[in-house]
């Protein structure tokens, strides 16, 4: 059955420790890239059956896709995706990606991205999943008309 995929494709038994990545459902992805990958390419297919719940972005959110669209064009982004996973940071302590963006070099990088305001826990997360996980992360603001990024 597909909702056992994740479990599946990474061959971790459950429950997922703290430094493991988990789908946007919450089930356990494993740790190896190409468990991440598989998954997330899973869930892009669930996701375009029908089968996942559809997940709106805000007004940043989507000019920001807007933004990777044309990097993607131009063939800087190989591929994105819009909150594809979760990554656990530690017991009940979860951490979603607005974006998970693949590069043409092939190194995929994890994006948020905010209007004008941080919350602490936001900035807090964030920096605690650049220490756990093997991806870029950044975040990127829209302020005067141009976005603005902060590397983790």
């Amino acid at each position: 059955m597909r909702a056992l995929y994740a479990a599946q494709i990474a061959g971790i038994p459950q429950p997922a420790a703290p430094g493991t990545v988990v789908a946007a459902g919450g089930r356990q992805q494993g740790r190896t890239m190409a468990a991440v990958l598989a998954a997330v390419e899973m869930h892009a297919e669930l996701a375009a059956n029908g089968e996942l719940r559809e997940v709106e972005m805000n007004k940043t959110e989507a000019r920001y896709a807007q933004y990777l669209e044309a990097r993607r064009a131009a063939g800087e982004v190989a591929w994105y995706a819009y909150e594809a996973f979760k990554l656990r940071l530690a017991e009940r302590t979860f951490y979603t990606p607005d974006f998970a963006v693949l590069l043409a070099s092939g190194r995929l990088e994890c994006h948020e991205v905010k209007g004008g305001h941080w919350e602490d826990d936001a900035r807090v997360k964030i920096k605690v999943a650049a220490r756990l996980f093997p991806f870029r992360f950044f975040a990127f603001q829209w302020r005067k008309g141009e976005w603005h990024r902060e590397a983790f």
